[in-house]
């Protein structure tokens, strides 16, 4: 924070009386040893009082009394030696007492204002929030640029019977773009919907605790997954590339014990008549009784 001299972007007016209506002062804070800064900025905020440099011909105001508005805006300085935001105070006579009204621009402020623009700005040991609205252009923006410490943005909406809505709507895109991580957190449910102009759902996904996920889609696509199962529902299933159809379990197996008891029964003719069974009929029986191992017991078909 700069040191004060007459050479200011504000001038006060020298008046030789010391009981002027109004004037034009910096912030200060007191330069007694056993005064602890941070502790003495906490005290003017609970208390809405600061100190105060009159300006010229005038010595520190203690204890002055400041807008609350206004109490947001001034920037305390960093040194006992060294002056805040300049602002404007009034003598209010009946009391003989000042009152701080207005912060004005220091020479340290360096934003440019445009028509329709309302800037915030605030500044400590190299971090920097920035608020910027522009109603000329349609915008709002949000800066937090943090130098040792985590910068972070937090909204919170809460009451008992936790019923509270947070609700964004866009008329257009939004992107959600993190170098690190995303992530999206619910206690009970989540839910992704992808609506038509009718509002009708084209895509629903939903997933709740207990219950599991369920997805479904306007071609008739549907999977639900719940504790141990997982089920896929559609008209046609590929794997992969989808080359060759797949088979059933049991229609296969019911069809391979059918072939195996017709080569058990086999005969043919011969010159002295129908020939026996095949010998190694005790073979395709053991083959049989092996079928059911080709069955899966965690995935069906259709």
């Amino acid at each position: 924070m700069k040191k004060h001299t007459i050479n200011e972007t504000i001038r006060p007016v020298e008046i030789e009386s010391g009981n002027a209506p109004a004037g034009i002062g910096y912030i200060a804070i007191p330069e007694m040893k056993f005064v602890d800064r941070e502790q003495y900025i906490e005290d003017c905020y609970r208390s809405h009082t600061v100190m105060i440099y009159g300006g010229i011909h005038y010595g520190y105001f203690y204890n002055v009394s400041i807008d609350k508005e206004v109490l947001k805006a001034i920037e305390f300085p960093q040194n006992k030696n060294e002056y805040g935001s300049p602002v404007v105070w009034v003598n209010i006579k009946p009391y003989n007492k000042p009152i701080i009204i207005a912060v004005l621009k220091s020479e340290e402020d360096f934003y440019l204002n445009d028509e329709g623009e309302y800037n915030l700005s605030r500044e400590f040991n190299g971090n920097h929030i920035d608020i910027r609205l522009n109603s000329k252009k349609g915008t709002l923006d949000f800066a937090v640029l943090t130098a040792a410490t985590q910068g972070k943005i937090k909204f919170s909406v809460i009451n008992p019977d936790k019923s509270c809505e947070f609700e964004v709507y866009v008329k257009g895109k939004i992107m959600l773009h993190a170098t690190e991580e995303v992530r999206i957190v619910s206690d009970k449910k989540i839910q992704l919907q992808v609506i038509d102009e009718d509002s009708k759902d084209c895509v629903l996904i939903t997933y709740e605790r207990g219950k599991g996920l369920k997805y479904i889609d306007e071609f008739e696509n549907e999977v639900n997954i719940k504790e141990g199962e997982l089920q896929l529902i559609s008209k046609k299933i590929n794997h992969n590339s989808g080359k060759e159809p797949m088979v059933l379990g049991d229609s296969l197996n019911k069809t391979l014990g059918e072939i195996l008891d017709g080569i058990n029964a086999l005969t043919v003719p011969t010159a002295f008549g129908p020939s026996g069974t095949p010998i190694n009929t005790a073979t395709f029986i053991g083959i049989k009784k092996k079928l059911d191992t080709i069955l899966s017991k965690i995935s069906n078909l259709e």
